[in-house]
């Protein structure tokens, strides 16, 4: 299939402009300037996607269990049941071989639990204080390097069995975490835009020991009108339960005191 060559900028009007070039379809633009897509380009980009490629969107939907879409090149390159099956090497790998940037499409409502950040009187959300960092900031304990913060701790999820990690791009930002892949996605029946990068997550136990692990997390963009604050509104991250798994957690939630208590297995 042919591809639009970028335009000038005086016949660029609703063109993506990304480094000074500029482009009609987001699925021109090559995987090399995928890092350079920056927060303010998502609703422009994913708009022009829906408009356009609606009707193929559509049609992959309808398949039995499919929920989520990798899209490259103007086609369907993957599908899954939820956004969260999709790894990163395997989306590189797929950029690589097209030159072209590759985008996440879901429409999976992500559900959430009960909980312990403070929300009225006589409820609370349960939270886990972690840290974030750049994958491969390992020289030094994650306190050292990454950017600390309390995170909403979801427990259950049907759709995605352990769960997902979401926070705040400005949090990505100030830890050093570069833009990766862009994708969109639903959560309690909103769409939101963010980065799927790999990150390290880490947490300390009770007798202040540190385990940290790089993962793939979603730094989503415009947090503030994101539908993950609609719940708790001071919220900034939200981690799911493969955090208990990977580093060997054994969490108490205690609703008397609303705190968790973290020990290492």
């Amino acid at each position: 299939m042919s591809h639009h060559a970028a335009g000038s900028a005086a016949t660029t009007e609703g063109a993506i402009e990304i480094d000074g070039q500029f482009f009609a379809d987001p699925f021109d633009i090559p995987a090399s300037l995928s890092p350079r897509i920056r927060p303010e380009h998502h609703p422009q980009i994913f708009g022009i996607i829906r408009a356009r490629y609606g009707r193929m969107i559509k049609r992959a939907l309808r398949e039995p269990g499919t929920r989520a879409l990798l899209l490259c090149d103007r086609k369907v390159v993957g599908t899954a049941e939820c956004a969260g099956e999709f790894r990163l090497d395997q989306i590189h790998r797929i950029e690589r071989q097209h030159d072209r940037v590759c985008f996440i499409y879901g429409t999976g409502d992500l559900v959430e639990d009960c909980g312990w950040s403070p929300l009225r009187r006589d409820d609370a959300y349960p939270t886990l204080r972690v840290w974030l960092a750049p994958d491969g900031a390992t020289e030094a304990p994650v306190q050292q390097v990454g950017v600390e913060l309390l995170a909403d701790f979801d427990t259950g999820n049907p759709r995605l069995p352990l769960g997902f990690n979401a926070f705040d791009a400005s949090l990505g930002a100030a830890a050093g975490i570069p833009p990766n892949v862009n994708g969109e996605d639903v959560h309690l029946g909103a769409r939101y835009e963010f980065w799927l990068c790999h990150a390290l997550v880490g947490t300390t136990d009770e007798q202040g020991r540190t385990r940290a692990r790089a993962t793939e997390v979603r730094l989503v963009t415009n947090w503030v009108a994101s539908p993950f604050r609609r719940v708790n509104p001071r919220r900034r991250g939200f981690v799911g339960r493969e955090i208990m798994f990977a580093l060997g957690l054994r969490i108490t939630l205690d609703p008397a005191a609303r705190r968790t208590r973290v020990e290492f297995a």
